[in-house]
């Protein structure tokens, strides 16, 4: 019943799907659906559909052209897509993407691809800053969930510092955050490969047919009201 003109809404709708449907274990580390990185959850999303729905029953479509629609694969779908230039910062021990400061004091730079637990405290922080009329660095805010590595040491005094420590970048170093976050954006951003009947191979961004709601609402019921 959400209204899906509302991202906030969207965004709360798939965490209680995410909180509910998947089981998250680590032999090693403790871990919660929490940890699940922003981009992973809209792949296990689809994977609880497909649990939800027995094969072949109440097809996902999006459509590719004002009369023509495909189904969607989740394994034909592209959720992630970084080029070499890029690739050649990642830090397999820490995980994340590491450049060399070009400010002495501060060392290196390290970017996260953003985890549902950081990205959920930094919106309760919005609404409560709003909520309370206080003020709060807008600007940062963009560029914080890909700075912050977890969320589990996150509260108010530590997202302060991380603000403080941040009055020491130089323009390289903010320059290099903006072009990051720009990356890592058009990366994921999920799209889908389809064939059409020629047998020409396309790629679309993914627009569900019925909207986001769709994935987990039955169309046959469309289909025996007529609408």
């Amino acid at each position: 019943m959400m209204n899906e003109t509302e991202l906030s809404q969207i965004d709360d709708a798939l965490n209680y799907m995410i909180e509910r449907c998947v089981n998250i274990s680590n032999p090693t580390v403790p871990m919660t659906w929490k940890d699940i990185k922003e981009i992973d959850r809209f792949y296990l999303i689809l994977c609880v559909r497909d649990f939800t729905f027995t094969e072949g029953h109440n097809e996902l479509k999006i459509d590719v052209s004002e009369n023509e629609q495909v189904v969607v694969k989740k394994d034909n779908i592209t959720f992630m897509d970084l080029d070499d230039n890029m690739m050649k910062y990642y830090n397999k021990d820490k995980k994340c993407f590491t450049f060399t400061s070009k400010t002495p004091t501060i060392g290196e730079l390290n970017f996260y691809m953003p985890c549902i637990g950081v990205t959920q405290w930094l919106k309760q922080y919005i609404e409560k800053k709003t909520r309370t009329q206080e003020p709060f660095d807008r600007d940062f805010i963009t560029v914080a969930p890909m700075l912050i590595k977890d969320y589990r040491q996150l509260n108010d005094r530590s997202y302060t510092d991380l603000i403080m420590k941040s009055m020491d970048y130089g323009i390289k170093d903010w320059t290099l955050i903006s072009k990051v976050k720009k990356i890592l954006e058009k990366a994921v951003t999920p799209k889908m490969t389809y064939t059409d009947e020629s047998g020409v191979e396309h790629e679309t961004p993914l627009n569900f047919h019925g909207g986001i709601k769709s994935i987990f609402l039955d169309n046959d019921v469309d289909k025996e009201l007529g609408i």
